[in-house]
């Protein structure tokens, strides 16, 4: 297990114990050489906006599993309590919008993009769900409270503001990733949840 020394303590505490017994999402999921390279193609300063679904969310066998296992990660955490609120930041062109809402029929969702042209896509793709709220918005500019959070793959792209962003967040259940390590600021937010 990875190990996290908060500032206030002095023996590292192992990230298992931080996330209890929810086994990560990303670390479990094997990628192909063909998604590995895709991926590298297309991790550039500027998004390609000029295909529909350019990441494979709904055919690329490493998504599908990624947001398979996501589901499995989300079922299990909230089976005592199923969330009546989900705040989805980055929802992108809906992949996993529409896997929530089948996951959690009866919840209202507010899924969050701020890429005008995924937002766009998002808007034409679920713009008819009325247990769907569809905001064009960055993370810094919406209030972080839900019964469920979800900020995958999102947090890498605010590395400046992870703390600010977290410190911000009212949830019951919270699923994040993160390109890097955590600091200990970042960690002791995350103990909240």
């Amino acid at each position: 297990a990875l190990d996290i020394a908060p500032s206030d303590e002095e023996d590292p505490l192992p990230i298992t114990e931080v996330l209890f017994d929810v086994a990560g999402v990303e670390t479990f999921v094997p990628t192909r050489y063909t998604e590995v390279v895709q991926a590298l193609a297309l991790s550039r300063p500027e998004i390609q906006t000029d295909f529909p679904n350019i990441w494979g969310f709904e055919v690329s066998p490493y998504e599908v599993e990624r947001y398979d296992r996501t589901c499995e990660v989300l079922a299990r955490a909230c089976q005592l309590r199923h969330p009546a609120s989900i705040l989805e930041l980055g929802a992108c062109e809906g992949a996993m919008t529409r896997r929530l809402r089948t996951l959690f029929p009866d919840a209202n969702i507010r899924a969050v993009e701020s890429h005008p042209i995924f937002a766009r896509r998002l808007r034409e793709s679920l713009g008819g769900d009325p247990h769907i709220e569809l905001v064009e918005a960055s993370v810094l500019e919406v209030p972080l409270t839900a019964d469920l959070i979800l900020l995958a793959e999102t947090l890498y792209y605010l590395t400046d503001h992870a703390a600010d962003v977290l410190s911000r967040v009212t949830a019951h259940h919270l699923l994040t990733s993160y390109h890097g390590t955590f600091d200990n600021r970042v960690c002791r937010l995350l103990r909240g949840f």
